[in-house]
């Protein structure tokens, strides 16, 4: 994956929202759910925000105590499960304009990274299936209301 390359949640297959942490995703296509905790709900956070793989990683370094190359290992194969499970598609690549400002420490030690992880649930895959959600909100994912 390239480090320009942009990712994007798919309304069409996947409705997520992070909540305290924890990010929430539910396919459309599989009824499966999933999970994704630290590193992984900020990730989704970036996804919803249409952040480059680039930008993932720059904002990552500077709030973890990493190797540039770490980060970017982890992230692309987060990145690689999610596609997999066709929860995001691939957007238009795009350049990062210039050098990004990394974020204020604020004097705080980085924090520790842990790999981002994808937990799967399909314990609720047949309710989830019931229910046909077909009319989807292009802009969140979830139902539109009549």
């Amino acid at each position: 994956m390239s480090t320009s390359q942009v990712y994007a949640i798919d309304p069409k297959s996947a409705a997520g929202e992070v909540i305290d942490g924890e990010a929430v995703i539910i396919s459309h296509i599989f009824g499966t759910y999933y999970s994704a905790q630290g590193v992984g709900a900020e990730v989704w956070e970036f996804l919803e925000q249409g952040l480059s793989v680039a930008e993932m990683v720059h904002l990552l370094g500077a709030r973890y105590d990493a190797s540039a190359e770490a980060i970017t290992e982890s992230l692309n194969s987060f990145l690689s499960e999610l596609a997999k499970h066709k929860l995001i598609v691939e957007r238009e690549t795009r350049s990062v304009n210039g050098e990004l400002e990394a974020p204020e420490a604020n004097g705080a030690a980085l924090l520790p990274f842990s790999a981002p992880v994808l937990e799967t649930y399909s314990d609720m895959q047949d309710i989830f299936l019931l229910d046909p959600i077909h009319d989807v909100d292009e802009a969140k994912g979830w139902p539109a209301q009549k």
